[in-house]
């Protein structure tokens, strides 16, 4: 890794962004235009860090922290060193969430590992395939012939492209399909198989001796089998 951190550095959120996304209560005393750029765990958070209690066996951590706010329940303020912002919230983890997504929205957008834009170093694309605008074809992949790429797509390496795939998607293997959405929802797929039945026998190939009861995905219960070695 060049960088020591996952997505870039945030433009940081005030701390009545941070009451108002949360719903949160504070002192009224406090500077809510000062700005919250991270957020982290007590033990290593910085004065520019947002951080969360939500169970007391954190109390010790949260009383020596350097962090520069903190969500929290009402019931864990007397443990809460004086410098600290103290947000108030019946649910610190909720609420931490919701502050992680509003400072980080990219890393609810996943994109190509390699950074790549457009047609990488190494990628195929048929003269007849359609690319729109924004996709992105990681090393490797293999776009075929009149296979449509969507705008703002990832074809991710080394996949193989035969049939059309939809915009704002992240798609992969071969034949590639679409694993999630852009927007961070994971895309539906109906289950399947994870065996075969044969009669009463359950076939995984060069296997021993099975078990008698296995759930099998995809046939939707469970299934009583009789253990056969072949």
């Amino acid at each position: 890794m060049t960088k020591p951190f996952f997505f870039d550095r945030a433009s940081g959120l005030t701390l009545g962004d941070i009451a108002s996304i949360t719903g949160a209560e504070h002192r009224p005393d406090i500077d809510v235009s000062c700005r919250i750029v991270n957020i982290a765990p007590l033990e290593l958070a910085g004065p520019g860090d947002l951080a969360y209690i939500d169970n007391k066996r954190y109390v010790e951590a949260l009383a020596s922290t350097n962090a520069g706010a903190c969500l929290m329940a009402e019931s864990f303020e007397k443990h809460a060193p004086r410098t600290l912002v103290v947000l108030r919230t019946r649910e610190p983890y909720r609420a931490f969430v919701a502050v992680a997504r509003s400072l980080f929205p990219d890393s609810l957008r996943p994109s190509s590992l390699f950074e790549a834009e457009g047609v990488a170093a190494g990628a195929f694309v048929h003269s007849s395939a359609k690319m729109e605008s924004g996709a992105i074809i990681d090393p490797g992949a293999v776009i075929g012939p009149r296979a449509e790429v969507g705008t703002r797509t990832v074809i991710g390496a080394n996949a193989v492209v035969t049939h059309d795939i939809p915009s704002n998607a992240i798609a992969v293997g071969v034949p590639a399909r679409v694993i999630r959405l852009r927007d961070g929802a994971p895309r539906r797929h109906k289950a399947k198989p994870v065996a075969t039945l044969s009669g009463t026998k359950l076939r995984f190939g060069n296997a021993g001796l099975h078990c008698l009861d296995l759930w099998c995905a995809g046939f939707g219960k469970r299934h009583r089998l009789i253990p056969v070695l072949f």
